[in-house]
């Protein structure tokens, strides 16, 4: 069982059944609640656009896509496609380790119009103190342990749960019950 793996040809990798899950329907529950209104799904670059892309479609909203360059030293936002001006921003990422590509696709974001920006992150690994002041919060799903970690980023975090869509595809695994209507549930 994974969860949002980084790219889909990684299941190629796998000699086993496997069943790739996605966070989209967590992350929705918790936007309902935020009551954010209007809202443009942003991918931070080409690779995250099919996460980005599910979403906007889950949400029924637009969707914009960030051309990122990563040097050797930085990320670079060129352009930024799709119109965010006057909506919040919600920047939808698989896995932040830095930071880097969240704060440049925000900047990115603020600078052609959008009134706040949100990020969206399955796999949340930024353990140092880091201020990522463009970015109003993050959703996180605790897909990594957290605990014990020093250093916070100096960005509200909002951890979400995956057990609910674990437990779709485990319980039924484990009574040997399996059936095509757990993937209609995914």
């Amino acid at each position: 069982v994974t969860v949002d793996l980084h790219t889909d040809q990684m299941e190629g990798f796998f000699e086993v059944p496997l069943h790739h899950l996605r966070s989209a329907d967590i992350f929705v529950e918790a936007l309902q609640q935020e009551k954010l209104e209007p809202v443009v799904v942003v991918s931070p670059d080409f690779g995250s656009h099919k996460m980005a892309k599910r979403l906007a479609q889950k949400l029924g909203s637009e969707l914009a896509i960030v051309d990122k360059t990563r040097g050797a030293l930085a990320v670079q936002s060129n352009s930024l496609m799709g119109e965010v001006r006057g909506k919040s921003a919600l920047i939808v990422d698989d896995i932040c380790s830095t930071g880097a590509t969240l704060r440049s696709a925000a900047k990115a974001c603020l600078e052609n119009g959008a009134t706040k920006v949100y990020a969206l992150v399955t796999h949340f690994l930024l353990d140092r103190e880091e201020e990522i002041k463009e970015i109003e919060k993050i959703f996180v799903t605790d897909s990594v342990a957290r605990e014990g970690v020093s250093q916070r980023p100096k960005v509200p975090l909002h951890k979400l749960s995956i057990a609910p869509l674990l437990a779709a595809v485990v319980e039924p695994t484990f009574s040997m019950n399996i059936t095509g209507s757990i993937h209609e549930t995914i």
